[in-house]
C-alpha cells in the first residue's frame, strides 16, 4: 500500500466538505477493523455495498452458531440447516442485498469433485436474512456522525493507493485509541486502531495495518489520515 509516511502536512485551519462531496477509490478488498471485544475464531460479516465488516458470526458448536456486533455485542442466535458440509470451510461472509452469501476458501486442498458440493451446502448456514438484517440496523445507527474532509484528505480518498472506507473512518473515531494531535493543532486528536484489509482471492492472506487519523472535533473534520 502506498504511503506518505504519515507526514503531517496540515495546519487545523483548512476548510472541508461533506463526506457527500468526496468521491472514494472504488476497491476491491475488505475492510476490518481488530476488536478485542469479538470472541475468538469468529467470522467476519461483510456488507458488500461498502466492503466493511458489520459484524461476527461464530461457528457452529451444538448446532448453534452466535452473532455478534462490531461491540462484541450478542444480537442474534443461527440454528444449523439441516444441509450441512463435510466441513466448515467459511473465513468470510458477505452479504449482497438482502440475503447472506459467502466465499469459501481453501477447497483446492479438498479436491474439485468436492469443492462445489461443500461450496453449495456452505451457503445455506452463512447467515440467515435476520441476522444479516439486525448487523445492517446497528451498522447504519453506528454511521449517523457525518465526517468532514479537507482537500487533502479528499483527494487522497481518491487514490487507491490511499484510500480508507469512510465507514472504517468513523469506526476508528468510535472505537480507536484517543490521543493527542502529533501536529499540536488545538481541538484536533488523533485515533489510532487496527485494520484488516482482506482480498476476494483465494487463499490469499488478510494484511494488518495501523490506521491513524487526525480529526478536528469541532466540526468532524478530517485533517489527515494514513496506514502503516
Amino acid at each position: 500500500m502506498a504511503e506518505d509516511g504519515g507526514t503531517l502536512d496540515y495546519t487545523g485551519t483548512e476548510t472541508s466538505v461533506p463526506e457527500n462531496s468526496v468521491r472514494p477509490a472504488s476497491s476491491s478488498e475488505y475492510f476490518q477493523i481488530v476488536s478485542g471485544k469479538v470472541p475468538a475464531g469468529a467470522i467476519p460479516v461483510f456488507d458488500d455495498a461498502h466492503h466493511v465488516a458489520i459484524g461476527y458470526r461464530t461457528p457452529y458448536v451444538g448446532g448453534i452458531a452466535r452473532v455478534y456486533d462490531l461491540e462484541g455485542r450478542q444480537v442474534y442466535i443461527e440454528e444449523l440447516p439441516l444441509e450441512t458440509p463435510l466441513f466448515d470451510p467459511i473465513d468470510l461472509i458477505l452479504i449482497v442485498g438482502s440475503v447472506g452469501r459467502i466465499i469459501v476458501r481453501g477447497l483446492t486442498r479438498a479436491g474439485a469433485e468436492v469443492a462445489s458440493e461443500v461450496a453449495a451446502k456452505a451457503a445455506s448456514r452463512a447467515l440467515s436474512v435476520e441476522g444479516a438484517s439486525i448487523l445492517r440496523v446497528i451498522f447504519r445507527s453506528i454511521m449517523q456522525r457525518e465526517l468532514r474532509f479537507t482537500a487533502t484528505t479528499a483527494a487522497r480518498m481518491a487514490q487507491p493507493g490511499r484510500f480508507v472506507p469512510i465507514q472504517i473512518l468513523k469506526l476508528a473515531v468510535r472505537y480507536g485509541v484517543r490521543d493527542a494531535d502529533p501536529a499540536g493543532v488545538a481541538g484536533a486528536f488523533r485515533y489510532s486502531i487496527k485494520v484488516l484489509r482482506a482480498s476476494k482471492v483465494i487463499g490469499k492472506p488478510a494484511k494488518e495495518y495501523m490506521l491513524r487519523i487526525v480529526v478536528r472535533e469541532s466540526d468532524g473534520t478530517i485533517l489527515h489520515f494514513h496506514m502503516e
